[in-house]
């Protein structure tokens, strides 16, 4: 019996054997051996970054696009309230405002 956890690998099939206590609780997770990552684990932990770093970026384009949002609210706003002004101005003893 190794005494660090290991995989042990038939065919296609990988199997994880525990070394430790937390590998034996866990799984692989939940190793302590302190060991390299296997090719799993490793293409495991990149899948995880990668899914974590896609959800960074659809979180910073959501907090954009709400920024983009409030900014056409405001220039709507804006916008009819030039009408207005130009409405009142247009409205004076002989002046025109184009």
């Amino acid at each position: 019996m190794s005494d660090r956890c290991h995989w042990a690998f038939e065919g296609e099939l990988a199997n994880f054997i525990p070394g430790c206590m937390g590998g034996a609780v866990g799984g692989p997770d939940g190793c302590t051996c302190n060991h390299p990552l296997s090719a799993i684990e490793r293409e495991r932990e990149a899948r995880r970054e990668a899914e974590e770093y896609v959800e960074r970026l659809l979180m910073k384009a959501r907090r954009r696009q709400e920024f983009v949002d409030s900014m056409m609210r405001e220039n709507k706003r804006l916008r009819a309230e030039v009408r207005r002004l130009k409405a009142l101005v247009g409205k004076g003893p002989g002046r025109r405002f184009t």
